[in-house]
């Protein structure tokens, strides 16, 4: 397919592209990495107390995805809305936002006995989006999802700051507060529902619900030990009646002794060590002796070096698994990742476009690439760069990094007006509609004719500008009626 323009001869997507002045991009990766989750007004359930810290990991969302989608299929759900998450809860939690994002705390994860303990809670979760137990507009669900995804940490490997890794140590701390004026406790009766439809797709999905009761039963014990009381039960009262519901499920349930698949139990154990390795090396260390040299305890103990900055520890744990398991794309792409924060740009573009080669449907993958590649200074692979930006920004995939590296790319190339552009619309997705407006003013003022694709995508922008602008004014209209 031959472009006709420099833009490719199409009109993007609105809710795309971003941009900022041109600064050094592992400084950039750094400052995004360490960002915490904005509050999404919409969010149904979350640690009503603390800030969220999201983070990305392309092998556990995918990991997640792979458990979920049978569910949302048998739900009726947007399976191309599906988008699961981790965060840094040490708790066992859980929320959805606003656009249907399911997050599982870090502490969920680290309790779930196998994979069945997460999909029963994926279950229930789906059955309050199904239910419409937290209805929002597709324009409010959009916005509310790149405003989500904008401020989400980078981390191709759990939150990893991409160029600096002495900045990690404040991931849990840096961000903004999950707003709690939009949180939604859920009612019993709404519980009861959400119980039962989880019941229903596991069924769709010829899965057990020994999970889901698994998870209540713990639950329930804490709720009884009267503890300091669970953020999930604040917002998701359990009762008697509920886990007897649940037992009765079971037994019934033609699925009830259906376990796992080995791949799935293998997952999860490598996920379970990083994440452990990531949040607290030195408690990783003792759950994990050097005498465990299982797949799991190597991957984790990579990351503990990592975090730990012992470089040249990590490089070989890498290189040895990538050794035994040459087509995981994770093992390349955290290779890529480490080789990045120790200035080998070129070695690092290389792993990336391995991982890549292996998963061409993971965006965090080719933004990790993009990056490398412009750390390289060359305008040979500032083009390659501009090409993964382009397949990151059509998935609307971590907008406040992608579109920032967009800028830094385009500025090299000499494309100001789309650098321009792309920095509006960074703006209209933070919500600061005044500048979003002036610099796609200019940006239309620096594309050529040529560029039709782009000044239609800014003139599309002021529009979207013009009618939210017009929607504030009559929100805050507060003059007195005519009498």
């Amino acid at each position: 397919m031959k472009q006709k323009n420099a833009d490719g001869g199409r009109k993007p997507d609105l809710s795309r592209h971003i941009n900022l002045r041109a600064r050094p991009v592992a400084r950039i990766l750094a400052a995004v990495a360490v960002a915490v989750v904005v509050a999404v007004g919409g969010a149904v359930f979350a640690s009503p107390a603390r800030s969220q810290s999201i983070l990305r990991d392309t092998e556990t969302e995918f990991f997640f995805r792979d458990l979920a989608l049978p569910v949302y299929e048998a739900a009726g759900v947007d399976t191309e809305r599906l988008r699961l998450f981790v965060d840094a809860e040490p708790s066992i939690n859980a929320f959805v936002t606003a656009s249907h994002i399911i997050v599982l705390s870090a502490g969920l994860v680290q309790r779930a006995a196998d994979p069945s303990d997460l999909l029963g809670v994926i279950a229930h979760e789906t059955g309050h989006i199904a239910a419409g137990h937290h209805l929002a507009t597709a324009e409010a669900a959009l916005y509310a999802e790149r405003q989500f995804l904008l401020s989400a940490a980078l981390g191709v490997v759990l939150a990893g700051a991409i160029g600096n890794p002495t900045a990690l140590g404040a991931a849990g701390a840096a961000g903004t507060e999950i707003s709690q004026k939009g949180l939604l406790a859920h009612s019993r009766a709404h519980e009861q529902a959400a119980d039962q439809a989880a019941v229903n797709y596991l069924a769709a999905a010829e899965r057990s619900p020994v999970g889901i009761l698994r998870v209540m039963r713990y639950l329930e014990e804490q709720e009884n030990l009267s503890i300091e009381v669970n953020p999930y039960l604040r917002t998701h009262p359990i009762s008697s009646e509920r886990v007897s519901f649940l037992e009765g499920a079971l037994e019934r349930s033609a699925y009830a002794d259906v376990a796992p698949s080995a791949e799935e139990m293998e997952t999860l154990r490598r996920i379970k060590a990083k994440l452990a390795a990531y949040l607290d090396p030195d408690d990783f260390h003792r759950r994990y002796p050097a005498a465990d040299v299982s797949v799991a305890a190597r991957y984790g103990r990579a990351v503990a070096n990592w975090r730990e900055g012992k470089l040249r520890e990590c490089v070989a744990l890498l290189r040895e698994l990538i050794a035994e398991e040459p087509d995981n794309p994770y093992f390349h792409e955290f290779l890529g990742q480490v080789l990045f924060t120790a200035g080998r740009a070129e070695e690092s573009a290389a792993s990336y476009r391995e991982a890549v080669r292996l998963l061409p449907d993971a965006p965090l993958l080719r933004l990790g690439w993009a990056a490398a590649l412009l750390e390289q200074r060359s305008p040979r692979a500032d083009k390659v760069a501009l090409r993964q930006l382009s397949l990151v920004n059509d998935a609307r995939e971590s907008p406040g990094v992608a579109l920032r590296l967009t800028n830094i790319a385009e500025t090299r190339q000499g494309s100001t007006g789309r650098a321009t552009l792309a920095l509006a619309e960074l703006r209209l997705i933070e919500g600061r509609l005044g500048e979003a407006a002036v610099l796609a003013q200019r940006a239309l003022r620096e594309l050529s004719e040529q560029e039709q694709a782009s000044r239609l995508r800014a003139m599309d922008l002021l529009a979207v500008i013009g009618d939210q602008t017009d929607e504030n004014d009559d929100e805050n209209d507060e003059s007195p009626p005519l009498r």
